[in-house]
């Protein structure tokens, strides 16, 4: 039996985190539907094929299409979340979805902790190279 003690715990813990849960949760939804749109857009004007026939000879190396250059730029400049929302766009096969998730979960940040890595009195370029 479950007593009246935890009871309260329980609903003052939801009551307290709720909140900030719904905030960060409408803040993703926001991010992923504007970029969702962005994308289709650039679909719908054959901006996002310009995008992958340049881009395509380095990504191919890589093993994915030239469209996925879009959502790693996205991710490595915006976040990750960015990055998930213009993948699902591409129609990626499991493999290379797996391959830019990667690539984006380790250079997401980049920029800021090279410019963390510069503020302590290190090489910028070091940093960014190691």
């Amino acid at each position: 039996m479950i007593s009246e003690d935890f009871k309260n715990r329980v609903s003052t813990c939801i009551k307290g985190l709720l909140p900030g849960t719904a905030k960060t949760a409408f803040w993703i939804m926001k991010l992923t539907v504007a970029i969702s749109f962005a994308i289709m857009l650039l679909k719908y004007f054959n901006i996002l094929a310009v995008i992958s026939d340049v881009m395509s000879p380095l990504f191919i190396h890589l093993g994915l299409p030239g469209g996925a250059a879009l959502a790693y730029v996205t991710g490595y400049f915006v976040n990750c979340y960015s990055a998930i929302a213009v993948a699902v766009t591409l129609d990626l096969d499991v493999r290379s979805m797996t391959i830019l998730m990667t690539m984006v979960l380790c250079s997401h940040n980049m920029p800021v902790e090279t410019a963390v890595q510069k503020m302590t009195g290190s090489s910028a370029t070091r940093a960014v190279i190691t």
